[in-house]
């Protein structure tokens, strides 16, 4: 399964970042991964997504309490983007963008939340990407815990990669395994 994967690390505060992030990469032959200086808004922008069958971005999330403008939620980028881009993806981007992944991994905080519109349900990020095109959305409802994600974004593409299952029975596979660890 062709796999797309942008992070964005924070290496000081989660050591063991790097291993999980190559292990998840590694899990699929022919990853094209861009990490932390990579992991680029303007890459996003300019790459055709319409060829991977997973696409995962482990990046910081951000839902704010206004859900006036299509600005309210956001993942964002490095921060130090060339040719006027603002290094954040709000949700009038994410509509712009045309992809057809089975499986959209959301790693990102609060990605799944939004604002309840009468007539066209929640409207935020799985909302946006089902429009771009998205054909299943794996996000969260809180923080991310980056340990425990991590072992889980790791247990979920290994599983994924092999093309065994539905993107539901991997999720629900990783979950299991997950919870037979601990």
């Amino acid at each position: 399964k062709p796999f797309l994967f942008f992070a964005l690390p924070d290496y000081y505060l989660f050591s063991n970042w790097g291993h999980d992030a190559c292990e998840i990469r590694d899990s699929y032959q022919g990853a094209v991964t861009y990490f932390y200086t990579d992991a680029r808004e303007s890459t996003l922008r300019t790459i055709d997504l319409t060829p991977f069958k997973t696409i995962q971005f482990l990046l910081h999330g951000f839902t704010y309490d206004t859900f006036d403008h299509l600005d309210s939620n956001e993942l964002m980028f490095f921060e130090n983007e060339p040719d006027g881009y603002d290094g954040s993806l709000i949700l009038e981007e994410i509509f712009t963008l045309e992809m057809n992944p089975d499986l959209l991994i959301l790693t990102a905080c609060s990605s799944g939340l939004g604002k309840q519109i009468d007539g066209e349900g929640l409207y935020g990020m799985n909302h946006a990407f089902f429009y771009a095109g998205a054909q299943s959305i794996l996000s969260t409802l809180w923080d991310v815990y980056i340990v425990e994600t991590n072992r889980f974004s790791v247990l979920l593409n290994k599983l994924n990669a092999r093309d065994e299952f539905t993107s539901k029975e991997v999720v629900i596979q990783a979950q299991k395994q997950l919870f037979t660890e601990n």
